[in-house]
């Protein structure tokens, strides 16, 4: 499940205005306005297209939506940018299994 607050969040997080965020973004349905409407909690995104804007900022996957980021959360992502792709892709499937195992236990 997305938690809501989080994402409204770190959409923020990630650059000094929307439009910018959106450039960044680049995909058509993810506009401006849509993303006014996130921050405001009117409107929310699909898991797929959370993991594809997570692709598109260069964060792990399963943490746009997960995990608050502060100040320190975005100097990791940092170095984790810095990663060939082979390891980004290695870590992003360590998290995802991660955040699976965490979902089991949490139903148990």
């Amino acid at each position: 499940m997305i938690k809501k607050t989080t994402l409204q969040k770190n959409i923020s997080f990630f650059s000094t205005t929307q439009v910018a965020l959106a450039n960044k973004i680049n995909m058509p349905e993810i506009t401006q306005q849509y993303i006014s409407a996130i921050t405001r909690g009117k409107k929310s995104l699909s898991i797929k297209q959370v993991r594809e804007v997570e692709k598109k900022l260069s964060i792990p996957a399963g943490w746009l939506d997960r995990y608050d980021f502060d100040s320190k959360t975005y100097l990791k992502l940092f170095k984790y940018r810095k990663l060939d792709t082979e390891a980004q892709l290695l870590f992003d499937d360590l998290s995802l299994h991660m955040i699976n195992l965490e979902k089991q236990s949490e139903k148990n």
